[in-house]
């Protein structure tokens, strides 16, 4: 029995797959996307009708490899679309909260054991590893479809967490990013000590993990704890991920975000102060219904004096159960085309002069490819950086090093170790 598994989406999707791979891997040969297989599974996403059309193409290139195969579509597509996906050729729509079950709902006659449980053993040449810590988001952005289908706040107990972090640190996991679908309401649902910052600083102090990422954590719940705690440790990766979505405050209130642009900007410019030379990157939204000229030139000047090191730019979406999608004044394509462009000429622009500021600088690269004497690696504060090994026999991949940084060529930094 072979089965293949691809994923489309968030890093939660990312950890699940890993997690459905892992026990189905007991029971079945687990073999590429590409290939000819008996079943394959896509972890749907339905944040963008672009992520809606993605999840049909992969279940359309499942068919043609094999028009006999059972395909399974999991997640939050097939949530709000599971009659139009059986109609498109899917056998199996399986939502959210059935994703751990995915074994027994393949295999009913399979008995449940050790075996199944998750292999967090990660492959040689892997570094890196997401660790999902939490599920559910209650903030029900007006834009946003998420909040309909996971709504339900759910937290690992961090004894949990602590323990797979330790696993992995012991497979030669340098890295772990902490994600979760409202990453920053951990810990409310379990009690009102264990919250994110007491995690970060119980992973610290109870494991030997090299360095800890957050995935993406709105403005608000980036804490005086967890900012001190950052600016006094490098094993904490100097970088926050803060969606922005718009520099307008009249857009982010019809956005229903939980802050003003002069809030955001106010805590982005206080972490800086605190944190220096740290990597504060963002999502924004153009094209939200009503959005205006005037309003949209207020997100451009904002992320300007923000001074991103990376902006993900997505268009507006109309999405099925959202307030936004019954809003008036919706921006037409090609408008949206337009300012999409412009804010991401605007991002390159930032992005650039972030890494230049690098130049003289020494950071600490995890090391994540080697070739031709050249090395590859993730710098704390999010940057890709090239360098040169001259001892060839001298292997730096999975390791942490420190390098000097030279200058930019095309999309990295180069430097030499020091």
């Amino acid at each position: 029995m072979k089965i293949a598994i691809t994923t489309l989406g968030c890093k939660v999707n990312q950890y699940e797959s890993a997690e459905a791979a892992a026990k189905l891997r007991a029971t079945a040969q687990l073999v590429d996307f590409n290939s000819f297989a008996d079943i394959y599974i896509i972890n749907t996403c339905a944040v963008t009708k672009e992520a809606e059309r993605k999840s049909r193409r992969l279940i359309y290139r499942a068919r043609r490899l094999n028009p006999l195969a059972k395909i399974v579509a999991l997640g939050c597509y097939g949530e709000i679309a599971a009659d139009k996906l059986k109609n498109s050729g899917v056998d199996l729509v399986v939502d959210n909260q059935k994703k751990p079950d995915l074994l027994k709902i393949l295999f009913p006659d399979t008995e449940i054991s050790a075996s199944h449980s998750r292999d967090i053993v990660i492959r040689p040449d892997r570094t890196r590893a997401v660790v999902k810590i939490q599920d559910g988001c209650d903030q029900f952005c007006s834009y946003c479809l998420i909040p309909h289908l996971r709504s339900v706040l759910k937290s690992r107990k961090p004894s949990s967490v602590l323990r797979e972090v330790d696993l992995l640190t012991k497979n030669n996991v340098q890295e772990v990013v902490l994600t979760g679908i409202h990453l920053g309401k951990y810990g409310i649902d379990i009690n009102s000590s264990a919250l994110l910052s007491k995690l970060a600083r119980d992973l610290l102090e109870s494991t030997n993990i090299a360095r800890i990422r957050f995935s993406s954590l709105e403005p608000t719940e980036v804490d005086e704890e967890l900012i001190s705690l950052m600016s006094t440790t490098k094993r904490l990766a100097h970088h926050f991920h803060l969606p922005l979505q718009s520099g307008d405050s009249n857009i982010l209130k019809a956005m229903n975000r939980p802050y003003t642009a002069d809030e955001y900007q106010a805590k982005v410019e206080h972490i800086k102060s605190s944190i220096p030379n740290i990597a504060i990157t963002t999502d924004m939204i153009v094209g939200f219904p009503g959005e205006s000229e005037d309003q949209f030139t207020h997100t451009l000047n904002l992320a300007g004096k923000i001074g991103f090191s990376k902006i993900h730019v997505f268009k507006y979406s109309d999405r099925p159960l959202t307030p936004a999608l019954s809003m008036p004044d919706k921006i037409s394509a090609p408008v949206k085309s337009e300012r999409s462009l412009r804010l991401r000429k605007l991002g390159d622009r930032l992005a650039k002069d972030f890494a230049e500021k690098q130049i003289g600088r020494t950071l600490e690269v995890l090391v994540e490819k080697e070739s031709n004497h050249i090395r590859q690696g993730l710098s704390g504060n999010y940057l890709r950086i090239n360098f040169k090994n001259l001892e060839s026999n001298h292997p730096f991949s999975g390791k942490i090093i420190k390098v000097k940084i030279d200058g930019i060529n095309r999309d990295a930094l180069y430097g030499e170790v020091v």
